[in-house]
């Protein structure tokens, strides 16, 4: 993929002739290197020999490496630290967000900035008149733009977080550098360089004595710092193209040949795999047929939930992470993925089985983490789809225009297919749980349900639609409680009943209800023989002697432990239960799993 930048080509051919003689002049080696330009915004690098396996393609000293350490040993560098230093208000500040590079970005951005504004007399004056004026990257585009055709978008959440981060950061500097002062633009541009050209190397521990507060040097972990290579980072992107680079404080950046290369073909570099939501963000650009294009999806864990502390402590404690990446095409559920959502959607006693090693906490849990994950995604989903409607209505007035909304639309066209891809897996997961993808048996799912055709056909469901006629019945007969009566009736029907086998399960477990319903479990009994009781009283059918407060006690507990919502209709219609939705006014389907 192919770098923009700005000007006319007779203008930039002498811009980056300038370039490589300075290079050269401060020890690189760029001869086997020639810029090529295909119109005025496209520039590539081509060989202007053959070069073999193993031969070096180009090398820049460690002088021309424009790096962390470059910039903290400037007097603005130096300036910034200590002021870093002497406050952990501004500290905090800077890297509130967990970026591990954000004080790295910060510094390195504000002498980048400083050093473009006095270019004439600047070391790096070359490099810096190499560098597009606009980036064009979406934290630039005019805001009624990025609104337009990134609406719905988790890249459009990645912009405004950027553009209030800068805000941030011009601020910090102003008062970190009085009375140097820098615009919003300034750094807007600094960091704009630094996202689209910067490579992370590895460094030694030493390089940073003098600051000696970098959130990445911690222990067990390897230190990186950001940097730009002049030159060398003139070559565009390729995906899966091979590269060997060696970096060392003594000879600098090389890059060698992975293989044969002839006279004038393209010199390509690889940014790595990434997805078109970063290319776009970072780089400018997008992929068709990325195949490493993913989604991301991030998981919150509410300061309001009772649970909050459980279930942070749960994440830290299991080394789990918030945010995820989904990738199209991917054959089931990420179970990394589903675990993280075991813990936001699990009981305090199962969040703290979890933390105990134990995984497997039954279908229930099963079941409500891929709802739940469902729902998530689901929601991203239709956020981004309500957004293409500003996209599609957004009119482009200049070439500019139609490319960005091509790419945005390329970008959103490959959310979509992943977002659609879990969808469907979720789909096949719960088919799964709940037994329909069994081809043998598929009219008997390990799912009851108040409709399920499998239950007695003359049984419960026949005598509460005749109780449902007196008045203020339907307060008292909700779906669980109706439930809870399918179960014990279900029960004491024993072989004859389609479930039997899961009630010898919950017999084998030995389930204690008291136990299970606690506190809870006298409050059950006494709804039951206050409220229940009186209209039960007035079916013959209900004159069964297996109907008792101790049973819709266990019952109720059954629902407790086993018991899962399947609250979307999408769920339901997709999985093949459209029997329960259309029974169901709201078309949400209740029931138990085993």
């Amino acid at each position: 993929m192919k770098r923009k930048h700005c000007g006319s080509t007779d203008a930039n051919s002498s811009t980056t002739e300038t370039l490589l003689n300075w290079a050269e002049n401060n020890g690189a080696f760029v001869s086997n290197m020639r810029f090529t330009h295909t119109d005025v915004s496209l520039r590539g690098v081509s060989a202007t020999c053959a070069i073999s396996q193993g031969k070096p393609i180009a090398s820049i000293p460690e002088k021309l490496i424009l790096s962390y350490t470059t910039a903290t040993a400037s007097s603005i560098g130096s300036k910034i630290n200590s002021y870093l230093l002497a406050s952990a208000a501004e500290t905090q500040l800077l890297e509130s967000k967990g970026d591990p590079f954000a004080r790295q970005v910060f510094i390195l951005s504000c002498y980048l900035a400083y050093e473009n504004f006095h270019a004439e007399s600047s070391f790096w004056q070359p490099y810096l008149e190499s560098l597009p004026s606009d980036f064009n990257l979406p934290i630039s585009w005019p805001l009624i733009e990025s609104n337009a055709l990134l609406s719905g978008t988790n890249l459009h959440f990645i912009v405004q977080e950027r553009q209030a981060m800068l805000r941030e950061w011009t601020d910090l500097a102003n008062r970190a550098l009085t009375p140097t002062q820098f615009t919003m633009d300034q750094i807007l541009w600094a960091y704009s360089a630094i996202s689209s050209r910067s490579f992370p190397r590895h460094a030694s521990r030493s390089q940073f004595d003098l600051t000696n507060e970098l959130e990445v040097l911690r222990p067990g972990l390897e230190v990186s710092e950001i940097c730009l290579y002049p030159v060398l980072d003139m070559m565009n992107h390729k995906y899966g193209q091979e590269i060997v680079w060696e970096s060392s404080k003594e000879t600098g950046m090389r890059f060698l040949a992975a293989s044969d290369i002839r006279e004038n073909d393209e010199l390509w570099n690889n940014y790595g795999s990434k997805g078109n939501e970063l290319l776009l963000a970072n780089y400018g650009f997008i992929l068709t047929s990325n195949a490493s294009d993913h989604a991301q999806i991030t998981l919150n864990i509410h300061e309001r939930d009772p649970l909050y502390a459980v279930r942070k402590g749960a994440f830290e404690s299991l080394g789990l992470t918030r945010v995820h990446r989904l990738f199209s095409g991917a054959p089931q559920l990420d179970a990394a993925l589903l675990n993280a959502v075991k813990v936001l959607v699990g009981s305090e006693a199962e969040v703290m089985r979890m933390k105990l090693g134990k995984e497997d906490l039954g279908k229930k849990v099963a079941v409500s983490s891929v709802m739940a994950l469902y729902a998530l995604v689901q929601g991203a989903l239709d956020k981004m789809e309500s957004g293409s409607v500003s996209m599609d209505a957004f009119e482009c007035s200049s070439a500019v225009q139609v490319e960005r909304r091509n790419a945005c639309r390329e970008y959103r066209n490959g959310q979509h297919a992943i977002f659609k891809n879990e969808l469907e897996s979720c789909i096949s997961t719960l088919k799964i749980l709940v037994g329909l993808d069994a081809p043998e048996t598929p009219q008997y799912p390990t799912l009851i349900t108040n409709h399920s055709p499998l239950l007695r056909k003359i049984g419960v469901m026949d005598a509460v639609d005749k109780l449902l006629q007196l008045p203020e019945a339907e307060e008292i007969f909700d779906p669980e409680t109706i439930l809870a009566l399918n179960l014990v009736y279900e029960c004491h029907l024993g072989e004859e009943s389609q479930f039997s086998d899961f009630f010898k399960k919950l017999e084998k477990a030995q389930l204690d209800a008291a136990e299970i319903m606690g506190e809870a479990a006298s409050e059950v009994q006494e709804y039951y023989n206050d409220a229940i009781a009186p209209f039960l009283e007035q079916s013959d059918f209900f004159s069964c002697d297996c109907f008792s407060a101790s049973r819709f006690l266990w019952a109720s507990s059954v629902v407790e432990t086993h018991g899962v919502t399947f609250n979307d209709k999408r769920v339901v219609s997709a999985m093949g239960l459209d029997f329960a939705a259309e029974s169901s006014p709201d078309g949400v389907l209740f029931g138990v799993v085993y």
